[in-house]
Parts: structure tokens; sequence; C-alpha cells
């Protein structure tokens, strides 16, 4: 398919969105001004929060904490005018962007008080008006709403002061932890391979369109952050929109809409913040038991290879919780590697006995989770199996183009169709389909892939493209929960938008490389998962030992990768899981030799025997949205900035090895008690301490009790 380009009006950077610092640009040379008139002056109280304005500008707040303000004497709304063009390759979109017109000569003139609303209203210069409301969304939300009235203005935008120490997280799954001096683009999309790695992203980006992405680039962004000095703000809009953060003083955020709706976070910590954030986004419920009792692991290549592989993983006393077979489908090769048939119904001649096999593994206390994505294929599909895309055609269920026909989507070596989540009868069918793959094949979960290639040029049955790209992570996570109410069937996602949290029963990280680095390899994975529990993401997980593996440069999975990522994974995530990746043959895997099966079954027995405790963590993270995997920042301020280390819950604190040949790992320790795992010796923190972290025994350190002997028992097993 060529490169789809729509054209919007919005007020951006000219460039690529997709680089990794493009900065909003810069109005034309014009006057930027903030008056206040004499009777809009004053201190209003709404609920817990007071706004107070004066001629320097605003500032909500509340028992002397600032939550949000404008930088002194400078616009905190403005608007504009101007054209944006979005190239999408297969999901990896491309925004340029060109402005004509802002308007930034912002005078506030009337203040109105009611009994439930503060109303701020005025000129944006000669020909534009504005209107801010503040009102009282809950106990610990102030919701912010901003309309912009100007000719043919298409952006509203919002500039908050953000003092210079103060660093900024959240935005969703981000793989730099503070996104202080850069630009967050709202836009689901294709994360890229490399994403700033020397070598691999300049050969991606090779490509066309280019593919290597940015620190920027993401499948699960929310335009929500929390910051170091306690604050917190988020859009409840879900159309495309820039967070600029490159000047240190100073939030600007832009929305491709006249009207912007906003809520100002109540917290004095960030456990609060993120409370009050889940309160709106939706909490994550516990998972079922049976994913604590092992390792899933992924496994391709029909019924007799599953079945052999399962026998030497259990010979080498690995426990599994289940094995995942992605390729339940069938398969294909494309030149990116291994892919599969996306018709989501079983193939009888890749898995013959399919019922049997899944009968049989059940009774081992296996379960058997497949595979499934928004997306459907007409080519390679067998004659003899279910045309799912054919039916979707048939029933209008498809995205479609200009001409009615159904949108295809280039996928590097086959197209496919897009199912319309906006039409409710398409949704009720892709519901059934999910049904048949739990009920008719037996699957106990699967990952529900893909959800950020919605074309900006689709035709949808209700509403825009534009409303639809990031709304359709949402209601991709919609619809699976509809089909799994009342069952323990889990559904895991890689794309996600604002309220995916309400509904999806997991994450994962996507698609890391499979490697060390800090930009997309194993490091990235969990610089993600942290920034992700920010935002919602409180069950999340990523494969072990990555997934994209080239073959040019050589980006290839090894034993000690494996074994490293096994040992983080163990603690450093709701579920433990294995994915082959695209190019197999060239990765080690689980079950590559019994030595590789004995170390991996380590870390899948540490894994089980602390299923009780991710549990209680489950439900905590059910009442009050706090992630199961914490950065140091949640357990002690003064670490905010230490990345490299994590922990599970507030007892157990891990910090992996991130580079081959590691014997000894630095830590640093919040305040109390710490007992090193391998050693029993007591630590009093707050220090730094070094410990020996040879292969099989990374930097593992938990309160004084239980959990040590937990671990050391199961590790030795």
């Amino acid at each position: 398919m060529a490169a789809a380009v729509m054209t919007w009006c919005a007020v951006l950077g000219a460039g690529s969105a997709g680089a990794a610092d493009q900065p909003v640009a810069a109005c034309p040379p014009g006057k930027v001004s903030l008056s206040v008139a004499r009777a809009a002056q004053g201190t209003f109280a709404v609920g817990p929060f007071s706004v107070a304005v004066d001629r320097a500008g605003l500032r909500v707040q509340s028992g002397g904490h600032v939550l949000w303000a404008s930088v002194s004497r400078v616009p905190f709304v403005g608007a504009g005018k101007g054209t944006v063009q979005f190239t999408d390759g297969g999901g990896f979109y491309q925004v340029q962007a060109r402005f004509s017109r802002c308007w930034r000569r912002q005078t506030i003139t009337h203040a109105a008080l009611s009994r439930h609303a503060l109303r701020l209203t005025g000129t944006l210069g000669a020909d534009a008006r504005f209107a801010v409301t503040f009102s009282l969304a809950s106990s610990v939300r102030l919701a912010m709403t901003a309309h912009v009235s100007a000719p043919g203005a298409t952006t509203v935008l919002l500039t908050a002061a953000s003092p210079r120490r103060d660093a900024v997280h959240g935005f969703g799954a981000m793989t730099r932890w503070n996104l202080k001096g850069g630009i967050v683009p709202i836009l689901t999309r294709e994360q890229g391979v490399g994403r700033g790695e020397a070598g691999v992203t300049q050969a991606e980006n090779q490509l066309t369109p280019p593919q290597g992405g940015a620190y920027n680039t993401t499948y699960a962004v929310v335009p929500q952050y929390l910051t170091s000095g306690n604050r917190g703000f988020f859009w409840t809009d879900d159309q495309y929109g820039v967070f600029d953060l490159t000047r240190r003083d100073r939030i600007a955020s832009q929305l491709w809409a006249r009207t912007v709706h906003a809520q100002v976070l109540l917290g004095r910590t960030p456990a609060e913040l993120i409370r009050a954030y889940t309160e709106y986004a939706g909490r994550m419920q516990p998972l079922p038991h049976w994913v604590d009792q092992g390792a899933i692991v992924g496994i391709q290549g029909g019924t007799d290879t599953v079945l052999a592989r399962v026998a030497a993983l259990r010979a080498a006393g690995v426990p599994l919780a289940g094995v995942w077979l992605q390729d339940w489908v069938g398969q294909r090769t494309t030149s990116f590697g291994s892919r599969l048939l996306w018709n989501w119904t079983l193939n009888p001649d890749h898995y013959p006995n399919w019922s049997g096999m899944v009968a049989q593994l059940r009774h081992d206390g296996i379960r058997v989770l497949t595979y499934v994505n928004p997306m459907l294929t007409n080519s390679g599909v067998p004659a003899a199996e279910p045309n799912l895309f054919a039916q979707a055609a048939a029933g209008g269920y498809l995205v479609r183009k200009a001409d009615g026909t159904p949108y295809l989507i280039d996928q590097g070596g086959f197209s496919s169709g897009l199912v319309d989540l906006s039409n409710p009868a398409a949704r009720g069918w892709m519901i059934g389909v999910l049904h048949a793959m739990a009920r008719t094949y037996g699957a106990s979960g699967w990952m529900a892939d893909f959800g950020e290639q919605t074309p900006f040029d689709g035709v949808f049955a209700s509403g825009s493209a534009a409303q639809w790209h990031n709304r359709y992570p949402d209601a991709w996570a919609q619809v699976q929960a509809a089909a799994l109410r009342g069952t323990d069937v889990v559904d895991f996602h890689r794309s996600a938008f604002t309220t995916s949290p309400r509904y999806a029963r997991l994450f994962w990280m996507g698609d890391q490389l499979v490697d060390w680095s800090p930009q997309d390899g194993m490091r990235s994975a969990l610089t993600g998962m942290l920034s992700g529990g920010l935002s919602g993401f409180a069950l999340n997980h990523s494969d072990t030992g990555g997934y994209t593996t080239l073959a040019s440069p050589l980006v290839a999975r090894s034993a000690e990768l494996l074994a490293r990522w096994s040992e983080m994974n163990a603690f450093g995530g709701a579920m433990l899981r294995s994915h082959e990746g695209n190019r197999p043959q060239l990765n080690v895997q689980p079950y590559s030799t019994p030595a590789v099966a004995r170390a991996f079954a380590v870390w899948a027995r540490v894994f089980r025997a602390l299923g009780p405790y991710r549990q209680a963590l489950e439900r905590e993270a059910a009442t009050d949205g706090m992630p199961i995997v914490r950065p140091m920042w949640l357990t002690d301020p003064r670490l905010e900035n230490v990345t490299g280390q994590f922990t599970l819950g507030s007892d157990i604190l891990v910090a992996p090895a991130f580079a081959p040949g590691v014997t000894r790992t630095s830590v640093e320790l919040p305040p109390g008690r710490w007992v090193h795992v391998w050693t029993g010796r007591m630590y009093i923190g707050p220090r730094t301490v070094t410990v020996a972290s040879p292969l099989g025994r990374p930097a593992v350190f938990t309160r004084p009790g239980r959990l040590r002997k937990l671990i050391i028992t199961a590790a030795r097993g």
C-alpha cells in the first residue's frame, strides 16, 4: 500500500514528530502577552482547590501546595491555525506540520464563581476569545476545560510553569525516565527498531518509511504526567497533540481541537497522585492464580514439536503455567522473519489433534495461550478454513477507504484489513471470534496484539479517523473485556491509551531488541514498565529475552541475555513469559539445551514461589492503582533518578545486570533494613552497597522476614 497522507489543521513543529527532539514550532513573529483585568483578580475556592488569579497569572493550589500554575506574565491559553500531514507506513507514522497563525495576547476580563465552578473569560487578540472553566471532578481531581474561538483556529495551547529542578515522568510506556527537555507526541504507533541505539537505528532508517523510532515513539502513550514536585496533570481528550518540555521552566501542550479537557491532580506523594489519576483512568484487577504457577513458554512448530519441548522443559524442572502458541493459526515467512496467518481460527494442518493436545496439557496443569489482533488477512488462508476477512468485509465490519472498499494496510509481505470498532455490530462480531478462541479452541489467554495502526485516512462507521486513532487501543481493550467477562482467560496488550487499564487484564512492553540496550533492549523494557506504572499500567511484563531479532546487523539472543532477562522477569512482572522472536532459529530459547532449561527453571520456580506475594500486590493495584513493579521514587523520593533497579511491592529490591560479563553490582538501598538474599547479610539504608552478582545470583534484597527463605528455597529447587 502506498503511504497514506492526511492533512489536518494544527499548531505543531515542522518536520517529523518521530524525531527525537522535534520542538513545537514557534509562532510567527507577533506580540505575546498576558494581562488581567482588576475585576477578574482574586482567589476562588472550588472544593478543596483554590484558584488564585492576579496580574502575573494563575495558580491552582491546595493547602499551600501549588498544583498547576501559569508562567509569570506568559499566556496560559493560546490558539493556533496550521496544517499537518500524517504519513503512515504500516504503523510507522511520520508527522509533518506547518504553522500559519497564533493568538497569544491573552487578556482575562471576567471571573465568575458559581456554586460548582469558576469560569474565566477574555480575549486572545482582537478577533479571538477564550473561556477556561474549573470544576470539581472529585475530591482529588480538578477539571480544567479551555475553549478557544478564533477564525480558523484548530489548536488550543496550554502553558504551565514547571520549576527547573522538577523532573517529569509518565506519559505511558516511555523508555526515557525523565522527559524534561524532550517532546512527547500523543500518538500511538509502532515504537520502531533501535530507537536511537547506534547502528541498528541507522540501518532501520534506511527503510521507507524510517522504522528506527526514537525515545518518544511508543505503542502505549498517555497524555498524563507526574513531576518530582508532586504535581500531576492529564488530558481526557483522545485527539492527537504534543507536550513540549524543551524549555526547562514550562510544559506546553497543544491539542488538535478547539477545546481541551484536562484535570489537575491533588496529592502530596507520588502514590497519592497515582491513586488520584487511576480514579479516572481505571484500575487493573488481579490476575487469575493459574498465571502464578510458573513460566509461560513461547513455542511454535505444531503439535509434536510443542509436546516434545514441553517434555524437555519439564524434565529440566521448569514449572509451566502455560505454553504460548502464537502460530495456532499457521505461519508465513516474510523479509522480517516468521509471521502469522491473521485469520483467527485454528489451522488444523499446522496443529493436528489440537483438542487432544490442549486436553493433555490441561491434565498436566499447563494452560494453552494463543494470539489475536484486530486485523484480518485475505491472503494465504487455507480454503478449508473459515475466511474471517471475507466474513468481516461482507458484514461491513472493516475500516473502509473513501470508495467504500476495505482499507488494506501494508504489513510488509502481506496486507490486512482493520476491524472497525466504532461499529457496534463489528464489535459484537469480534467478541464472537474471541468467544470461539476460548470456548471452541480451549485457549486460556492470548496476546491481544496491535491496536496502534489505525489509518488517518480511513473511513469509520462513527466518528473520524483522527478521533479514532488514539481511541482505538482503549476500544480494543473494551472488546476484550466484554468477551472475557466472567472467565479466567487473560489478554495481554501492547497498545494502550488513557483508559486501557480499566479494561485490559495485563500489558506487555511490546517488541524489544534481543540485546541489553537502554534504548530498545532489556534495560528499555524495565524503564518502560516503570514509566507505564505511573500511568496506570499496574500489571505489566516484557518478553523474556526480547523479541526483535535482526540478520543484518546481526542482533540475536545469547544464552547470557536470556538468563539475565529471566532473572529480572522472575521479579519484574505480573507474568513470566518467553517469546521465540521473529527469527527463532537465531535465538537461544528456554528449551535450546538441557543446561539452558535448567537455568531457566530456577527463575520459573522463584516466580511461582512469589505468587501469593504478587497476588497481594495485585489486590493493592485494584484498590489504589499502585504498580506491582515500582520505581525507586515510590519507595524513597531521594532515589528518583535511580532507574537501573526496582522494587516488587515494597519488600523486594532488584538491581538487574544490564551488560554481559557483570560480576558485581552497585545498589542504592532506601531507608530501613535490607537483607542480601544470597549471603543473608543485613544492611541498613539509606546507603550504597556493592555486592557480587555473577550469573545466576543477581543483586536481590528483601526486607527481613520470610521472603528471603522463600526465594532461596525456590532457587535451590
